[in-house]
């Protein structure tokens, strides 16, 4: 690629154009001497003039001349009288800095330079009625549309283009739009160019050349290579109209895209090298601590660093890289003929009288070739020289004709980018799409391999239709610009790419397990399934870690695969004892499974490698041969069943054995009623690991398959399976394998059924040899169906499970969510001081309570008679319990001599305590009642009372929040019978579905399931089992149906952290209430004695403070006592 330039090379790295006008300080930084770098702008006006492209002299206008300094340059320097030039600008740029065009040019130029809007050129007086041989606008054409280009913008920059077209521009006359721009993301930067400064500052520090010009459209166009892209057309974006040609035809013809909004700042490395890159990467850092200054900054960087990769200059064709060479070849020959005689210049008019702005024209340009495959060590070496000879420092002192050097077209996008951006916006409807797919997979909660696969699909089919290059498609520039999701579909094709090398490795595995190959084939097997396990696990980890928000909640369900993969490693390792016959196939299977990534891979998987592949020597297949041996099992045909199991049946024609573990493994039900038809095997048939059909088909999760064999071969028959099959190795029954199944679906719960019923009680006992039961494996994996159906129909068992040593009931507390705390307390406004009704419990002067009609006896009797008696009016007390409202319908009136009234009678259970209603009664008078207030909410006992007596009389919701508040505080601490009865009352089938009371029943339930073992070891086993039934149940609902609230983690929690939570945020003196200072008759009314009412109610109640608040809980019971028959 050839770069046209002047004779003074470049030396250094950077060239930056853009606006640099400090607001605060009213001047434009770098480079004062502003006079000269409008002379390019003008100076490609006269040439477009002199080459025919528009009438001479002709008239001009330039749309958005800034401070005037090009127009002062047409008439100064090119002799364009004031009446044929037109400036127009959309702001005053007055003043002594750094230029003013009437101070320069004098009264004549006024009416050359018109403020005015450009969108309302055809009311502007001074225009009205006038037409220009050349219209130009190198800037203001690039504000009219936005950076997505939406289709309302480009419509305005459309209508305004036409109407200049149609109203200004003279028959035969030009017409150019252009700018040259880099996009950057992010607000406009025009708003703030202080980040502009940071960086120029920065690369001068570091001895780079910086060209910063003061004024956008100045340092747009340079003067030969401006001249040479519009002979060319090869200027990106600009655009050229002819007056004698329809606009709309010139607009079909026109292949460059429409101009984008975006601020004109340009970048370029003129000789890219990783010193460039380099220097792009320490910007960014030494700008990154002024990201508080102008937070675009680090957006625009990330694009300055791509453009230095990418080696940006100007894009010609492949005619004009030929034109170029062959011109430096006519020169050299020119100057070797003529024996160094300088070449001719082409004279440039200029008026005498502006001979104190003229300046040396530049030299002749020449053509510096970018080093070629074909010439690699020539061209260095011309670059060497040059660098040497004309090395250049452009500084605050640097003359202008140094900086006239410094003038560059850069196209930042390569032609195949923008070759991909045209076929983008072509495919716009299926690219908005894609963008509208991964938007909602950002946004779900869970980004599963399902999902990616379908984003990656969809883009797949998009990219086909662009034949474009992948990399072009994930470069910077092209997914800035059209939005391409281009590291989301990295990202996510990362994922895919593991999970697609996971779903090979198993189906070689497969195959391996019926395959006639020998260790070396096995062992390869074995490694990828290893590899690409982890391999996945560690995918999905660097996803959720990447900053990707289209990944990062991604799930590849691990879980779900290593349940696919574990039997199968197993199945393999048994083989592998097989084909372990020879020295060097026992090293090859030692030294694979010793590997550290494989090492991690099994005990990810949860495999245990057998000792007989650690071991040296080759003993293990002749052990595994005397194994099968002793089952009277033929060696070589291991699938058939033994003489002494078919007696009395015809000796069926020999088959192959290998045929039938093949069907079983994989699930050929057809094939396997085939062998059973012949009598070729049995629910007694082994291979050479000593497992059954039934055993395969299970772990296969064959359901189908096994169930045929549980029903052909019904246990306890000669032939029938073995419901007490143990696996060798691992210790496993048929329930382990069940419980382990990937996929627990009706057929699973049927089979399970069917051998449980079966199984001896020493099967549901047993223990692998990891530790574990089945009941082990089903709460791990939350198989609530097991856990409810051992607890229905084996309880003997279950009780047997549950208090076991092992306490398989703790692995659901790894499951279930913490306890989430109930709401807290808040005591609610009492009733109003006017609205007395308390003063209503106070005797007359009689010794009457006015108008009571209501008595509640409470506590336990004593010869017949309740300890204590609470009168009331009904009127009050049905009002706030809809229960007492049903109950006082039926209860007739009474007569009470020693009350002297006649009242309703209401035995309140003996299990609540007078201390407790006396509580209550005060809430249903007051509306309100203050923890202080309550003398027991330190005491387990008491605080249990009080929610039995919420739920049985359905009392108000304040009072539920006070108990359950206080529950959640003293359980923990509490011996474990509280919890059970908690629990018990709160499983109730009427209070079950109540989810005001889920935060106390899962906190009782959790402390029930920690205290299993020891708890139910003297409970009666029906009670036992139909409590769990409830436990499993309320843990069921806790994890799959969550409040929002609750954490998402399962992981265990202990007492102590349990306690912290539930006192978190509770105020310390919450339960801070004695005896001391509270009337202890204040509502009470016995037989022998009644209270004279109730005192005013700033004089109920005192405070007092109370000591230690989780200390010992007397009243504890020892037996249970159950709550079930309110």
């Amino acid at each position: 690629m050839a770069l046209a330039t002047t004779s003074i090379p470049f030396t250094k790295d950077y060239e930056l154009s853009g606006f640099v006008w400090d607001c605060a300080e009213n001047i434009t930084k770098r480079d004062p001497r502003l006079a000269w770098v409008m002379r390019p702008r003008a100076e490609m006006s006269y040439v477009l003039a002199r080459e025919g492209l528009l009438h001479s002299p002709g008239s001009l206008t330039d749309l958005g001349c800034g401070d005037g300094q090009s127009l002062f340059a047409l008439h100064a320097h090119f002799g364009l009288s004031w009446e044929n030039i037109v400036g127009v600008t959309a702001e005053v740029l007055a003043g002594t800095e750094p230029f003013d065009l009437r101070n320069a040019a004098g009264a004549d130029s006024e009416a050359s330079y018109v403020v005015w809007n450009i969108d309302d050129l055809v009311s502007c007086p001074c225009l009205r009625g006038r037409t220009f041989d050349l219209i130009v606008s190198w800037v203001t054409w690039i504000w009219l549309a936005d950076p997505v280009g939406t289709l309302e913008a480009l419509e305005v920059a459309k209508n305004l283009e036409q109407m200049i077209y149609e109203n200004f521009l003279r028959s035969g006359g030009v017409m150019m739009l252009g700018g040259v721009q880099l996009l950057t993301p992010g607000p406009d930067p025009m708003e703030d160019q202080r980040w502009l400064f940071a960086l120029s500052d920065f690369l001068i520090k570091e001895g780079h050349q910086i060209k910063c010009f003061a004024d956008a459209s100045s340092g747009m166009l340079g003067q030969e290579e401006t001249i040479h892209c519009l002979r060319e057309r090869l200027l990106h974006p600009l655009k050229f109209h002819r007056r004698d040609q329809p606009l709309q035809q010139q607009r079909e013809d026109d292949t460059v895209a429409d101009s984008v909004h975006g601020f004109v700042l340009r970048i370029r490395a003129l000789r890219p090298s990783s010193q460039s890159i380099k220097t792009c990467n320490q910007a960014r850092n030494v700008v990154k601590t002024r990201e508080d200054e102008a937070p675009e900054l680090l957006s625009f960087l990330r694009i300055l660093t791509e453009v230095a990769k990418r080696s940006l200059g100007l894009r010609g064709v492949k005619a004009m890289t030929r034109r170029n060479k062959a011109a430096k070849a006519k020169a050299e020959k020119a100057a070797s003929d003529s024996n160094d005689k300088e070449p001719a210049k082409e004279e440039v008019p200029a008026p005498t009288e502006s001979k104190e702005l003229e300046e040396p024209a530049a030299p002749q340009a020449e053509t510096i070739e970018e080093p070629s495959q074909e010439e690699p060590e020539v061209e260095k070496a011309e670059v060497v020289e040059e660098n040497e000879e004309t090395k250049v420092r452009a500084d605050e002192n640097s003359a202008p004709e140094d900086l006239d050097t410094a003038v560059l077209i850069s196209d930042p996008l390569s032609s195949e980018e923008r070759d991909a951006l045209t076929r983008l916006r072509q495919h716009e409807p299926e690219v908005a799409a894609l963008r509208t797919a991964v938007q909602q997979l950002k946004e779900k909660t869970v980004q599963s391999a399902v999902d990616l696969r379908s984003m990656c699909e969809d883009a797949g089919r998009i990219e086909g239709l662009l034949q474009v290059d992948a990399g072009i498609l994930s470069s910077d520039a092209v997914s800035t610009h059209a939005e391409w999701p281009a590291e989301e579909l990295r990202q996510a094709r990362l994922l895919l790419a593991a999970v697609d090398a996971w779903e090979e490795a198993m189906q070689k595995g497969r195959l391996q397990i019926t395959a006639q190959g020998g260790a070396e084939e096995l062992c390869a097997a074995l490694e990828a399934l290893l590899d690409s396990f982890v391999a996945v696990k560690d995918a999905e980890q660097a996803a959720r870690a990447c900053d990707c928000a289209c990944v990062e909640r991604a799930d590849l369900g691990v879980d779900a695969k290593t349940m696919t993969e574990k039997p199968l490693v197993e199945a393999l390792l048994d083989k592998a004892i097989e084909l372990r016959s020879s020295e060097e196939a026992a090293g090859r299977f030692r030294s694979l499974l010793l590997q550290d990534s494989k090492h991690r891979a099994l005990c990810e998987l949860r495999v245990e490698v057998p000792v007989e592949l650690l071991q040296s020597g080759g003993s293990a297949s002749q052990s595994a041969m005397a194994t099968a041996q002793s089952k009277g099992l033929d060696p070589d045909e291991v699938a058939i069943p033994s003489k002494d199991l078919l007696k009395g049946v015809e000796e069926p024609q020999k088959m192959d054995a290998t045929q039938l573990w093949h069907a079983v493994h994989t699930g050929d039900l057809e094939i396997v009623k085939a062998f059973v038809r012949r009598a070729a095997c049995t629910g007694k048939s082994r291979d050479a690991s000593g497992h059954s059909i039934l055993w395969h088909a299970i772990t296969f999760n064959h359901h189908s398959l096994a169930r045929f064999m549980v029903e052909t071969f019904p246990p306890g028959t000669d032939d029938g399976i073995e419901v007490d099959e143990v696996h060798q190795r691992r210790g496993d029954t048929l329930l382990h394998l069940l419980c382990l199944s990937r996929s627990f679906d009706a057929e699973a719960a049927a089979l399970f059924k069917k051998l449980a019923t079966k199984a001896p009680p020493a099967v549901f006992q047993k223990v692998n040899h990891a530790g574990l039961t089945f009941a082990h494996i089903a709460a791990s994996n939350l198989n609530f169906w097991v856990l409810t159906f051992i607890f229905k129909n084996f309880q003997a068992q279950a009780k047997a499970l549950v208090c076991a040593d092992s306490h398989p009931m703790k692995h659901l507390l790894q499951a279930m969510p913490q306890p989430v705390p109930p709401p807290a307390y808040q005591p609610p406004v009492g009733f109003p001081d006017h609205f007395r009704v308390a003063a209503m419990l106070q005797q007359d002067s009689s010794g009457v309570v006015p108008y009571a009609d209501l008595a509640f006896d409470v506590g336990p009797e004593l010869k017949g008679v309740a300890a204590g008696r609470f009168l009331a009016h009904r009127v009050v007390v049905v009002a706030q319990s809809p229960k007492l409202y049903e109950m006082l319908e039926t209860i007739p009136l009474t007569e009470l001599p020693k009350e002297k009234i006649r009242a309703a009678v209401v035995r309140v259970d003996e299990r609540i305590s007078q201390e407790v209603w006396r509580s209550i009664l005060q809430f249903i008078y007051q509306g309100t009642i203050l923890q202080e207030q309550c003398t027991y909410l330190h005491d387990v006992a008491r605080c249990f009372e009080l929610l039995f007596a919420v739920l049985l009389f359905r009392l108000p919701e304040p009072l539920l929040h006070l108990a359950q508040h206080s529950l959640y505080v003293l359980l923990p601490v509490s011996n474990p019978t509280w919890a059970l009865q908690v629990f018990q009352l709160c499983a109730q089938k009427e209070h079950f579905d109540n989810q005001e009371l889920r935060p106390i029943r899962d906190a009782a339930a959790w402390l029930l399931l920690h205290s299993a073992s020891k708890l139910f070891q003297t409970m009666d086993t029906k009670d036992v089992c139909e409590t769990l039934e409830k436990v499993v149940k309320s843990v069921e609902r806790s994890v799959f149906d969550r409040p929002r609230s609750m954490s998402v983690q399962g992981a265990s929690v202990s007492k102590q952290d349990l306690i912290a939570n539930s006192v978190q945020g509770i105020p310390q003196d919450m339960l801070a209430a004695s005896m001391r200072g509270i009337p202890q008759d204040l509502l009470s009314q016995t037989l022998s004695n009644t209270m004279m009412g109730f005192p005013a109610q700033e004089d109920l109640l005192s405070r007092s403070m109370m000591g230690n608040v989780y200390g010992s809980c007397s009243g504890l019971q020892s037996q249970l006592t159950g709550f079930g028959q309110a």
